[in-house]
């Protein structure tokens, strides 16, 4: 090895000890900060990678710069979790596609005219649960609401027999709108609808503001609540 390296016999057996007591210095002098950095990682629920670390550490008066901060956490193996996929309902040509009745016009004169559905997931420790509510653009309140382990049209229906077994013959009339997720566009939920003298709506494929009085709910929601 000396030879490939071209070092003397003499420099390496100066060198080895001066080296080992150097690395046990640099890893106590680390020791503060690194315990630091893994508070704040696993303060974070370990979402935190070294921008956000590093920028903790400065609010707290910390030195540290960004490459002592990577170096520190790559030793302990401290890496951000990759965000979770955000769910999606979609499912290509599945049942029937309605028309876009409101093309974002969301005003309304009185209660029960414009109605929005949509489904939201949660990442808890113990699942997914799905939130399946039915807003009212007039006063932002819930009308009616289903939370399942599956967001699926069973869901949709307990959620839509609720708003009539709640809200009876109020609803008649009323415009509801959601996405182009599946259970939407099942023969089952328009005959459901027209059943009860709703009328159904969609947004266009792509076009989350085409609803966003119910997708600035969930935002909302989640900031406040979850």
């Amino acid at each position: 090895m000396l030879e490939v390296s071209g070092i003397r016999k003499s420099t390496y057996f100066y060198a080895a000890p001066h080296a080992a007591s150097d690395a046990a210095y640099k890893e106590g002098k680390d020791r503060p900060l690194a315990e630091e950095i893994e508070r704040i990682f696993r303060a974070n629920l370990r979402k935190y990678g070294v921008p956000r670390v590093a920028q903790e550490l400065r609010n707290e008066g910390w030195g540290a710069n960004g490459k002592r901060v990577e170096r520190i956490m790559r030793e302990r193996g401290l890496s951000a979790e990759p965000r979770k996929r955000a769910y999606r309902s979609y499912k290509g040509g599945v049942g029937k596609a309605a028309p876009d009745l409101l093309r974002r016009d969301f005003s309304t004169t009185e209660t029960y005219q414009k109605l929005g559905a949509d489904v939201t997931q949660f990442i808890a420790e113990f699942g997914k649960p799905c939130l399946s509510p039915v807003i009212d653009f007039r006063t932002r309140e819930v009308l009616a609401y289903d939370i399942s382990a599956s967001p699926d049209y069973a869901q949709v229906r307990r959620m839509l027999e609720s708003l009539v077994a709640v809200h009876s013959k109020r609803v008649k009339g009323a415009i509801l709108t959601s996405d182009q997720g599946y259970r939407y566009r099942l023969t089952a939920y328009r005959r459901f609808l027209e059943g009860h003298g709703m009328r159904q709506s969609m947004s266009r494929k792509g076009n989350c503001l085409d609803n966003s009085p119910t997708e600035s709910f969930f935002g909302r929601l989640k900031v406040e609540m979850y």
